[in-house]
């Protein structure tokens, strides 16, 4: 009776070691699990901060874009309605006389 007592018991810790060392197992395997999707959360989170930045940067692209155009526009403008030349003011009779007297009056 013993015998069969002292065998139970060996076997249930034959049991006990072999449940133990399947959940070690598991818990190896879980962990490295859980590692392996932190790791691919970070690799996302890695590539959508890549995604934000080169959103911006298309963002700053396109906004220097339509700084050029802006100035391109100005420059067009410009020239379309640009101000009368200092040669084309001065043509005229009157203003002739006018810097002629001014520069008489800078001589005396």
């Amino acid at each position: 009776m013993l015998m069969i007592l002292t065998l139970n018991m060996t076997c249930l810790y034959q049991l006990y070691l072999v449940i133990c060392i399947m959940f070690n197992e598991a818990n190896k395997l879980l962990l490295l699990l859980l590692l392996l999707l932190l790791l691919l959360l970070l690799l996302l989170l890695l590539l959508l901060l890549l995604l934000l930045l080169l959103l911006l940067l298309l963002l700053l692209l396109l906004l220097l874009l339509l700084l050029l155009l802006l100035l391109l526009l100005l420059l067009i403008l410009s020239f379309i309605y640009r101000t009368p030349s200092l040669n084309h003011v001065t043509s005229s009779p009157y203003c002739n006389k006018f810097l002629m007297l001014r520069h008489h009056h800078l001589v005396i």
